[in-house]
């Protein structure tokens, strides 16, 4: 029998102590190389959950890979219910080994190290840690631009909370949290909102980590529908203010 060197012995069982959660519909090929890559960052378990996706052959490439478990809904539902799905499955099976969960979207605009960065605060923090992008540079698209600053103003206006970055879908839950985001309100993009207000409303620190601003030109994965989930996000807004 090969003798492990004391290195070896050590990365065995170095792993990652939070778990990644990326809830996906008709994702990208770029889906696999993000699992892949969580792998060889030591992560042993991944969630991810399809949410009533079309094409079902990325899936039946990721149920084989012995890290990963893959939650199926029949038909989609909305980015906030894939998210509870994933959170959900991770309460009961997963939370008595680890300190929470990140999650992340499947389209590679969050890197892979930005998503450890957030995690990691998350754990030495023990708050509710958001990825945010800086809107500001240049290849941000237009639209991106205003849509981000004018959420973020009315957030602020209406919460009293100066928050840089009101959509990242980047987020680190530690477990005393769980049950709160479990509970919020939500089953689309309106989720992701109501999650940051009810931290506002629970006295919640939110704790922010600065991010990758990533955005491709000329294809960009994205079933986010401007006019209708913006307007269906600051309805929720206004609906929750209670000033």
């Amino acid at each position: 029998m090969k003798r492990l060197k004391l290195y070896d012995k050590i990365m065995i069982v170095v792993i990652e102590m939070y778990v990644p959660i990326i809830p996906c519909y008709n994702p990208p090929g770029i889906l696999l190389r993000i699992i892949d890559k969580l792998i060889k960052c030591k992560f042993d378990k991944i969630i991810i959950v399809d949410d009533g996706s079309n094409d079902k052959e990325i899936f039946e490439k990721i149920t084989k890979i012995d890290k990963c478990v893959v939650i199926s809904h029949d038909k989609n539902m909305g980015k906030g219910m894939a998210l509870k799905s994933g959170i959900s499955y991770y309460k009961d099976n997963l939370s008595d080994k680890y300190y929470g969960v990140v999650c992340l979207d499947c389209d590679g605009q969050h890197l892979v190290s930005d998503m450890r960065l957030v995690g990691d605060e998350m754990v030495k923090s023990n708050n509710f840690t958001l990825g945010v992008r800086n809107f500001d540079l240049d290849g941000v698209p237009i639209r991106n631009k205003l849509g981000n600053k004018i959420t973020c103003m009315i957030f602020k206006w209406l919460f009293d909370r100066d928050i840089k970055d009101t959509q990242s879908g980047l987020r680190g839950i530690p477990n005393r949290l769980i049950d709160i985001v479990l509970n919020t309100s939500g089953d689309r993009y309106d989720y992701e909102i109501n999650m940051l207000i009810d931290m506002v409303y629970k006295n919640e620190i939110i704790q922010e980590v600065e991010i990758n601003t990533i955005y491709n030109r000329e294809k960009r994965y994205s079933y986010f529908k401007v006019f209708r989930d913006s307007f269906s996000i600051y309805k929720v807004m206004f609906k929750r203010c209670r000033k």
